[in-house]
């Protein structure tokens, strides 16, 4: 009796072993379904993952419309996941603006890391802007490297600020949009002209006089010395009420004073030539086939310059 009773109980345990392993079983099956399921549903990069997809992120996008561009882009399948996930792990107001690269099919978790570390899967891009460019200019270079960044809508965004965006070697992210690149631009120069605040303040000029005086420099000379000796000549044509004429500005041949606003944008150099001149005896001054400088005191003499120097 005791022998067959523990038999029954060793066949019911094992029965009662057997059902629960097939519970855990079909129901760790179910959960895996599910948890697969909600995956390719939700975060899975979707089928037709656009190969070798740049996208840009505005400036001040929110979440919800950055899931939506992602969505449109065929890039994540589900966009209020994506917003939840992105809000779930803390990053609702850490979403980077700027370009950002896919080169293959990455799933909904690794973009929303991406776009919070402002990974933008591009190489930095270094730009060389030559002293005295214009912002078409630099508009042309920028496009170069962002193709996705007009000219014209660099043009138009930076028209205000000729003459305030630094010309220097820069190195951008290559997720940067064209209003950070003017930002930098911009403070930078203001950077830049902090080192010579003294020498400004004391030329009795105004800081926007100066630039607009340095982007002439610019588009007229060529070394550091002729740039203050002509800094000189135009400053006096200006205390005798004289038109400037300037062949980089030709309004300045019909109209006194400076131009409205900067031609181009000036090095440092070209600011600090113009913030303290070198003062001579000479009014009237020419570029040479040469390639020099000549300068004049009298009209008889400059026009006598212009037959000897321009051939």
């Amino acid at each position: 009796m005791p022998l067959r009773f523990f038999h029954a109980t060793v066949s019911a345990l094992h029965m009662h072993v057997l059902r629960w392993w097939r519970e855990y079983v079909l129901t760790l099956a179910a959960v895996l379904i599910v948890v697969l399921g909600g995956y390719f549903f939700f975060f899975a990069a979707p089928y037709g993952f656009p190969a070798d997809m740049t996208i840009t992120i505005p400036e001040g996008a929110s979440l919800g419309a950055t899931a939506e561009e992602l969505k449109k882009a065929g890039l994540i399948p589900n966009q209020t996941a994506f917003v939840l996930f992105v809000r779930l792990i803390g990053g609702s107001d850490r979403i980077h603006a700027g370009r950002y690269r896919f080169p293959r099919p990455q799933n909904a978790i690794i973009i929303a890391g991406r776009l919070i570390a402002a990974d933008s899967g591009i190489p930095p891009i270094r730009i060389t802007f030559p002293e005295g460019s214009t912002n078409t200019e630099m508009a042309a270079l920028i496009h170069a490297q962002f193709s996705d960044l007009a000219e014209s809508d660099f043009i138009a965004a930076g028209a205000s600020g000729q003459g305030y965006l630094f010309p220097d070697t820069y190195v951008f992210a290559a997720g940067d949009t064209q209003d950070s690149i003017i930002v930098r631009l911009r403070s930078t120069f203001d950077k830049r002209i902090a080192t010579i605040e003294h020498q400004i303040r004391a030329s009795g000029h105004s800081l926007g006089d100066i630039v607009t005086m340095a982007s002439i420099l610019e588009a007229e000379t060529k070394t550091p010395e002729d740039r203050r000796i002509v800094a000189g000549i135009l400053w006096k044509r200006l205390a005798i009420g004289m038109a400037l004429q300037v062949d980089a500005a030709p309004e300045t041949y019909k109209t006194l004073g400076l131009p409205r606003s900067p031609i181009d944008n000036p090095g440092l150099d070209a600011v600090l030539a113009a913030a303290e001149p070198t003062k001579t005896k000479y009014l009237y001054y020419l570029t040479g086939s040469d390639g020099r400088m000549h300068y004049a005191v009298t009209f008889a003499e400059h026009q006598a310059n212009l037959e000897r120097y321009l051939k």
